[in-house]
């Protein structure tokens, strides 16, 4: 199970600002963001709540910013050399089936 709450932090203690889903003794990991951080950490939850709202079909992501996965995908695409890409087949979602078992290809 994974909570997102805000906490205060007095006399070396943190203390949620929210009622938690734990018993005494269960061990959590606490990952914390300082105040410059906070409008960083609330787009990324701002994000996530977009991802898990499928109404339209699509996940939606803010205009201002680059959802965390397109950024992997395109530091892969630009690590690979250009004439490399002319390799790639462009059939693959039709010819799975040959390039993954070796059946014979779809026109």
């Amino acid at each position: 199970m994974v909570q997102s709450v805000k906490a205060t932090y007095e006399d070396g203690v943190l203390k949620p600002s929210e009622s938690l889903d734990l018993e005494d003794g269960d061990e959590v990991v606490v990952t914390v963001a300082g105040r410059e951080e906070e409008s960083a950490e609330r787009d990324v939850q701002v994000s996530e709540a977009d991802v898990s709202d499928r109404d339209n079909g699509s996940p939606s992501v803010p205009d201002n910013r680059e959802h965390p996965l397109l950024q992997r995908i395109r530091k892969i695409r630009e690590s690979v050399p250009a004439s490399a890409w002319d390799g790639v087949p462009t059939d693959g979602g039709r010819n799975y089936k040959h390039y993954l078992y070796g059946h014979p290809k779809v026109d």
